[in-house]
């Protein structure tokens, strides 16, 4: 079986596959972090702080 049949032997694929993994994995904890903020029960957070967090959340997501 070749590497061109079979991309799990290709070691250059299977980086790529790693990298997007983690970038995945990062993502998601930047998420977690920025929602856990949201969410947080603070009475300093107004309308405007709230909007100002969401439009944190996007940058941080589509930053890469």
């Amino acid at each position: 079986m070749s590497a061109m049949t079979n991309p799990g032997s290709n070691p250059i694929e299977r980086e790529k596959r790693e990298a997007g993994a983690e970038v995945q994995a990062e993502i998601r904890q930047r998420q977690s972090e920025v929602l856990s903020e949201v969410r947080a029960p603070d009475e300093r957070l107004l309308g405007s702080d709230r909007a100002g967090l969401f439009q944190r959340l996007v940058r941080m997501v589509t930053r890469r």
